[in-house]
C-alpha cells in the first residue's frame, strides 16, 4: 500500500466502542469504568475487520495511521480488539484523557426510568438534557481536534 497517514490532511474514523452489560440493561454509563461484554468484544472484532477493509480500499496503510481512545477500559478494550482484528499489535493506541466520556453524576448507574423516579421534574426534560450532552460532545470533540 502507498497510502500515509498525512497530517496536514487528516480524515477520521471513527469507532464507538462495543457493547456493555450496562448499555445492554439501558443504564447510563458516562465515567464509570465499565467492560465490554462478550457481544461488545464481538463488535469490535467485526470493526476492526470493516475498518481495515475500508483503510485499504483507499490505499491507506493501517500501520502508519495513528489511533487514540478515551482512558475508560470499555473504549481501551474495543480500541485493543479492533487494532488485534486488523492485523496489529493490540497496544498500538494512544490514551487521550480529553476524549473522556461526560459525566451523567448522580444519575450514572440508573436507567432512564430510575432517573424519572428519582428525578420527576428532570426525567421529563430528557430530550432537552440528551441535546445538552451531544453539544458538550461536539464541543469537547472540536476542542480535541483542535489539539
Amino acid at each position: 500500500m502507498t497510502g500515509e497517514y498525512d497530517p496536514a490532511s487528516p480524515r477520521l474514523y471513527f469507532l464507538r466502542h462495543g457493547e456493555t452489560d450496562w448499555n445492554a440493561e439501558g443504564r447510563l454509563q458516562g465515567r464509570q469504568d465499565i467492560p465490554l461484554n462478550t457481544l461488545g468484544r464481538e463488535q469490535a472484532a467485526r470493526a476492526g475487520k470493516t475498518l481495515v477493509k475500508i483503510l485499504r480500499s483507499r490505499r491507506l496503510d493501517p500501520a502508519t495511521l495513528p489511533y487514540q481512545c478515551s482512558p475508560l477500559l470499555r473504549t481501551r478494550q474495543t480500541l485493543e480488539i479492533a487494532r488485534a482484528n486488523m492485523g496489529l499489535p493490540p497496544e498500538g493506541g494512544m490514551i487521550d484523557d480529553r476524549l473522556v466520556e461526560f459525566t451523567f453524576g448522580a444519575w450514572e448507574g440508573l436507567t432512564w426510568p430510575e432517573v424519572c423516579a428519582r428525578d420527576p421534574e428532570r426525567g421529563k426534560a430528557r430530550r432537552s438534557i440528551s441535546g445538552i450532552f451531544s453539544r458538550r460532545a461536539a464541543r469537547a470533540m472540536r476542542n480535541w481536534l483542535k489539539g
